[in-house]
């Protein structure tokens, strides 16, 4: 009984006191005291067709799962998100012993600018964020090219770790 009564006691003296921590794991705010956010449509500058509609397939499902964010249009949201992707690097990284398996490193440069609309302040922007991914492949499938279904899974890689950058940076290292 008593520990009961002494839960309840610090419980009521808790919500009293009303401090503004965060339990880790509940969903971070956007910048400024801003709810809402728009994405502008990606532009995609690098030679690799498609990448600004993995990245924004990602990006947005990273922010639905926030939800203290509401996606909205840009006329009416508080903060504005334009991502410029600039280049797509791929780099042989290894290959195995025997010689048919190679692995690639993939990277996706770009540059971001978070702005809030209703200030017409610059909050963040960045000309060199990237993101890196890998690629296994056999040796038959290069002839494939970067259409192919194993490119893609590296697409995915390298779009989903690009939006994951773009969000951190927003909520965490803002």
């Amino acid at each position: 009984m008593r520990f009961l009564l002494i839960s309840v006691y610090f419980i009521w003296i808790s919500s009293l006191t009303g401090c503004g921590y965060q339990l880790e794991g509940t969903n971070p705010k956007l910048p400024a005291g801003a709810h809402s956010l728009a994405i502008l449509p990606i532009q995609n500058r690098t030679f690799q067709t498609g990448l600004e509609t993995r990245l924004m397939r990602n990006l947005r499902q990273l922010l639905r799962n926030n939800s203290s964010v509401n996606l909205s249009n840009v006329q009416n949201a508080e903060l504005v998100l334009d991502i410029q992707l600039r280049a797509l690097n791929t780099k042989q990284t290894s290959v195995s012993a025997d010689g048919f398996t190679v692995e690639l490193q993939l990277v996706l440069e770009g540059n971001v600018i978070l702005q809030n609309k209703n200030q017409k302040k610059l909050l963040w922007r960045e000309g060199a964020l990237d993101a890196k991914g890998v690629l296994l492949y056999e040796k038959g499938e290069a002839s494939t090219g970067l259409t192919g279904s194993t490119i893609g899974r590296g697409l995915d890689e390298v779009t989903s770790a690009f939006a994951k950058r773009v969000y951190e940076r927003i909520f965490f290292r803002f």
